[in-house]
């Protein structure tokens, strides 16, 4: 049986921003692991001056950690959590916590097993906080 994904596709549900303007931009793309599996690869870039908040945060006060959804489709099962590039760590004032963001550029990772040999699409969605820095 072969396996293969010709279209990764994430619905944007639209990142939550301290300024109306978007100040990080996504692109998606994917990796075959193995026959079956494969590594969802999701990159953004973020505007000089900014910071988008990492999606394991130190504390649950702060910033919105970015969360990352993939819609239920029996065609294929998530392995594992997301990953991501490691992230900046720091204590913020205003917050009084401890915080972990990214700066420039961040990747986050994930891997799923393809149950069908049929095409797919995997649908996803996206939501954080980018902030200046």
């Amino acid at each position: 049986m072969k396996y293969f994904i010709t279209t990764l596709l994430l619905i944007f549900a639209g990142g939550l921003q301290a300024q109306p303007e978007e100040h990080s931009h996504w692109s998606f793309s994917s990796q075959k692991i193995s026959t079956c599996e494969y590594e969802l690869i999701l990159s953004v870039k973020i505007d000089e001056h900014w910071h988008q908040y990492a999606a394991y945060m130190p504390s649950e006060e702060g910033g919105l950690p970015t969360v990352i959804t993939f819609q239920t489709n029996k065609d294929f099962k998530l392995i594992g959590k997301i990953k991501e590039s490691k992230p900046i760590k720091v204590f913020d004032k205003i917050f009084g916590v401890d915080v972990a963001y990214h700066e420039h550029t961040a990747t986050f990772k994930q891997r799923v097993q393809l149950l069908t040999d049929k095409e797919i699409v995997i649908k996803g969605s996206y939501e954080g906080q980018v902030c200046m820095t």
